[in-house]
Parts: C-alpha cells; structure tokens; sequence
C-alpha cells in the first residue's frame, strides 16, 4: 500500500512537472509569437511612415509647380503728350525703365494725326520701347477694329514692329469688345487695357472667354498719387499687372502743369524703387509678356520634373505596398 501511494506521489509530481514544463512552453511559445506579432506591426508601421513621407513630399512638390509672377506696373505714354520727348522719356532713361508709347488707331508717326515725328519715334524704339494702339471708338466700333487690323499692317510695311497691344479708351470696353475682341486675338495680342469702374480697387484678370487675354487696369500716373500707390500696393500683394498711363482722369492733381508733371515722375520713381525692392516687375507689355513666358516654361519645366518624380515615387510606393502585403 505504501510502495503504491508512493508511486502515485511520485505519478503525479511527473505530472506537475510535466504540466508546468508544458504551459512554460506554451508561455514561452505565446511569448515569442507576441514578440514577432508587435515586430510584424512594427515593421507594417515602417512601411506606412515610409509611404506617408513620400505621399507627403509628392504632394509638397506638386504644390510647387506653378511659378508665380510678380505684380508688374506697364508704364504706357501716349504720343500725344507734348512732354513725352522732353520730359518723360529722361525721366524713364534716367530710372533705366522702358515704356509703351500708345499710338492713335490709324495715325502712323510723321504724320499730323499721329502727334509724334519718325525721329522721335525710332528713338524711343531703340531705347527698347515697344508701342500700344489706342484711341476712342467713336460710335463705329467695327470701323475702329478694321482700322486697327489695317493699322498693324502699315506700321509693319513702314518696318517698324508693330503694336502689341490695345488700350480701350475711358469707359468704351463694354461697347467695343465685340468688335475689336476679334482682330486682337487675329493680331495675337495678349493683354488689353481699359479704366476700371472703380479705378481704387485692382480690376486685372484673364479672360477666359476672350481666350485668356489678360484684361489689365489702366490707372492715370495724373490721379491723386495716394491713389495710384495704393493700387500699386494691391497688384504686389495680389501679384498682378497693372498699366500706368499718362491719360488725364477724372480725379487729377489740381496744380499747375509743372507740379502735375513733377508728381508723375515722383511716381516714377516710386515704382523704381519697389522694383529696386524687388517687390514688383516694371516696364513695357513686351517685358510683362517676357516674365510671363518665363513664368510659363519655368512652370511646364516643374511640370514635366514633377511628373517623372511621381513616377519614381509611386514605384517606390507599390513595392512598399508589396513589402506590408508580405508580412
């Protein structure tokens, strides 16, 4: 009796021994597999971490695709102004600023109506001044748009460039723009000018539905200059152009002709020195046009690096996608 409860004492000692040897290894057994479940998800974490920083930094660079311009003051000048020869065009030299010289539709220079000699005309060309049409529609603005195309041809056969622009005159935008809107998409002019409504709040935008012409506010450099510097002010913040004009407005210094013509220079001045800042972009349509098609290339160059960059990184992204599918 004894040797049997002995051998059951001793049956079930094994038994404890052997059940504990068996959950020390189920234990240890759940232990390991613990540790390869948290190194499984930990590893899982490190693939979505990778793929969130390459998600990240794709968008981020796509974001930078689009080179944006700054605002730019086109300083225009009609040829009829008697002070454009003696006193705007030094004043423009001296700053080292080109402009615009706004030619009457259809009055060639060395003519009565076009109010500027060939001489003086060829000079401002050579300065690197380019040359806008302008002038009142009158009540016949299909006659003024067929002028204006005959008008393109004859400065070309007098071998001069030709215009790149059209300024509408006062409030005849809405009025003319059917008829001259065609003949300057013919002449492939990018940009027009006309007086805003308002001339206070910056009025200049692309028009969609006129192909994209930039449809840009035409301010007098002769109206009140807080005015003036404070549109100025909206198109850098808004990094839009603007056209400053020499045309008498509405609202003009109420001095004499001397002081009128001083002030126009100071603004002048005013417009180097934040383009000096760095802050805005000045000089004629055809420099506004030569940023905006270096804005362009610069924006279709991202554009095409953007686009091999996102090919490389979502290869990169499949095979880490590849890599969490495995585990």
């Amino acid at each position: 009796m004894e040797k049997k409860e002995v051998a059951v004492r001793v049956v079930a000692v094994i038994l404890v021994i052997l059940a504990g040897a068996l959950l020390w290894s189920w234990n240890k057994d759940d232990k390991e597999k613990q540790e390869q479940l948290v190194k499984k998800q930990e590893r899982i974490a490190k693939y979505d971490l990778e793929i969130q920083k390459i998600t990240d930094e794709t968008a981020k660079r796509e974001s930078e695709i689009n080179v944006e311009m700054d605002g730019y003051c086109i300083l225009a000048f009609s040829a009829a102004d008697g002070e454009l020869m003696t006193k705007i065009f030094p004043a423009m030299q001296r700053l080292g600023l080109k402009g615009t010289v706004v030619l009457n539709n259809g009055a060639l220079p060395g003519t009565k109506a076009g109010k500027i000699s060939k001489a003086n005309y060829k000079k401002l060309l050579d300065a690197g001044w380019d040359t806008a049409v302008g002038g009142s529609t009158g009540k016949d603005a299909k006659k003024a748009a067929s002028t204006l195309r005959s008008f393109q041809e004859q400065l070309k056969k007098e071998g001069y460039p030709g215009a790149v622009s059209y300024l509408f005159e006062g409030q005849e935008y809405k009025q003319a723009k059917a008829e001259i809107y065609p003949v300057v998409h013919e002449l492939g002019f990018q940009i027009c000018g006309a007086k805003a409504a308002n001339e206070s709040i910056l009025a200049s935008s692309e028009n969609e539905e006129e192909q994209n012409v930039m449809e840009c506010q035409n301010l007098s450099l002769r109206s009140q200059m807080t005015l003036v510097q404070d549109v100025i002010g909206q198109a850098i913040s808004q990094k839009k152009p603007l056209i400053l004009s020499d045309y008498t407005g509405a609202v003009t210094w109420d001095v004499s002709k001397e002081k009128s013509m001083e002030n126009l220079v100071r603004l002048l001045e005013y417009v180097h020195q934040k383009q000096t800042e760095g802050k805005i972009g000045a000089g004629n349509f055809s420099g506004y046009l030569a940023v905006k098609e270096q804005a362009r290339k610069a924006t279709e160059q991202n554009r095409q690096a953007f686009e091999q960059y996102k090919q490389e990184q979502t290869k990169k992204i499949e095979e880490l996608q590849k890599k969490k599918e495995e585990e």
